[in-house]
């Protein structure tokens, strides 16, 4: 687990890069200079197990900033958070690609926090993604989706940003049934 007890930064910044977190993030704090800050630069990789602990509305703490072509990827093996992509204050909360890769054998394995914001890919190799009617999960433009299947894909609302052929990686209740839009 990492925790708040005092300031921390974490700064990955070489291609390849990777943080390995079998445990939570721990981003709650009362006072902002002992927030937690991660940010990954180029190919790196956040590979967490756990969740991200950020504080209920309106005080979602903590950063969470991915440059270039980094990733979080999503590897638990129990049910896991999926935040939102909003921040309070000057924190700041943004995701360029995802990896869903979930292990657990009770679906859903990730749960939406809130909408949340994807700029460049998605990629669903193991684990239902599950949003309530209120979230959603948006690509920006020119985001893709790779590797969709009855045992990885969105069960809610899935939105996309631009007017370009898109396939949606929906399904529900155990079957994968993807929309594509032209």
């Amino acid at each position: 687990n990492i925790q708040d007890d005092s300031p921390l930064s974490v700064f990955l910044n070489q291609n390849n890069s990777l943080l390995h977190v079998n445990g939570n993030i721990d981003m709650r704090s009362a006072m902002y200079s002992d927030r937690v800050n991660i940010i990954l630069e180029n190919t790196a990789k956040v590979e967490l197990g756990g969740d991200f602990l950020r504080g209920e509305e309106p005080y979602l703490y903590g950063s969470f900033i991915c440059n270039g072509n980094s990733t979080l990827a999503f590897v638990g093996n129990k049910t896991q958070s999926f935040p939102q992509t909003r921040a309070d204050g000057s924190d700041a909360w943004n995701y360029k690609n995802i990896r869903i890769q979930n292990t657990s054998t009770t679906a859903p394995q990730i749960i939406l926090q809130g909408d949340a914001y994807i700029e460049n890919s998605i990629s669903f190799i193991q684990g239902i993604v599950f949003a309530e009617e209120d979230t959603k999960l948006v690509l920006m433009e020119n985001g893709t989706v790779n590797s969709a299947s009855n045992t990885s894909y969105m069960d809610g609302v899935f939105g996309k940003v631009g007017n370009a052929a898109f396939t949606f990686a929906i399904g529900d209740v155990g079957f994968y049934a993807p929309l594509s839009i032209s």
